[in-house]
């Protein structure tokens, strides 16, 4: 078996039953994942067993802040529930790095295994941590690694990635060195961006701000451009690095179709994802 019940009483010493939990797991099983669904994508279609395929899902939500929160005998009631109603994949969000999210995982790739139900992985390394700290790669790695092979599942980079108009010296450290790779010296972006830069900004410790409302600002081209090239190199690298370790499995991201602060246009940003998944 992969799935235990467990049923704890707690009873006085005479033996009178005051409260019961009941949980579960999953002890992971190779010929259960083995026996999941065969998934695959190729000319815009997700295939099942190489048969073209038009899939109902759910966006599964679970408490990841505390234990019960992520009860295995809720998920596989889940997973039950989608399978018997003819939904055939689950997008869940699982973004840390602590040993119950890795079990929590675990758990919901064992659930779709044992009902073929797809489970769509949402989460890996966030755009502004890894561009940050190209290090914290290793955490789209780890998941690439320890699910390498598994067939019924795919990775959602992450849900809508976004920047936000705030404060961010890393980026505005970057956003410098793309201004002096693009017009190597202050005279020419002064040529380029007239009044739009200010009198005491230089090259190399210009402050990105963020992009106008104003179709002829050349500064506001020049910040869209320069987020979209990050938002692909997020998106490429990432991408990338699964891919190296796993080349069969399925990479997307979640992109929000019309929030200014998103920046991700998925047409500029995709070229590495297997396919796009859009938010309207």
């Amino acid at each position: 078996s992969d799935l235990y019940k467990v049923k704890l009483d707690l009873a006085t010493s005479h033996g009178e039953l005051i409260d019961t939990s009941i949980t579960g797991f999953y002890a992971w099983n190779e010929q259960t994942v083995k026996n999941g669904m065969r998934l695959s994508y190729s000319n815009n279609y997700l295939r099942v067993n190489g048969v073209p395929r038009y899939m109902l899902g759910a966006e599964a939500f679970y408490d990841r802040y505390c234990p019960l929160g992520m009860d295995p005998l809720d998920i596989e009631r889940d997973f039950r529930d989608m399978s018997d109603m003819g939904i055939r994949l689950s997008r869940v969000f699982t973004y840390s790095e602590s040993e119950e999210d890795w079990r929590f995982r675990d758990a919901l790739a064992m659930a779709s295994a044992r009902h073929g139900v797809a489970f769509w992985l949402s989460g890996t390394v966030f755009m502004r941590q890894y561009l940050d700290d190209p290090q914290s790669l290793s955490i789209a790695k780890k998941i690439a690694q320890r699910y390498e092979g598994i067939d019924g599942m795919f990775i959602d980079l992450f849900n809508e990635p976004n920047w936000h108009n705030r404060e961010d010296a890393a980026r505005d450290a970057r956003f410098s060195e793309w201004l002096k790779a693009k017009y190597g010296s202050d005279e020419a972006l002064k040529a380029a961006w007239g009044d739009e830069l200010g009198p005491d900004e230089k090259i190399g410790s210009i402050k990105m701000g963020w992009g106008k409302q104003n179709w002829l600002s050349l500064r506001s081209r020049d910040i869209y451009r320069f987020l979209l090239e990050q938002g692909s190199k997020w998106v490429t690298d990432v991408t990338g690095a699964m891919k190296e370790i796993d080349p069969s499995r399925l990479v997307s991201c979640g992109y929000l179709g019309w929030w200014n602060g998103m920046v991700m246009d998925p047409v500029i940003t995709s070229d590495a994802l297997d396919f796009v998944d859009r938010h309207h």
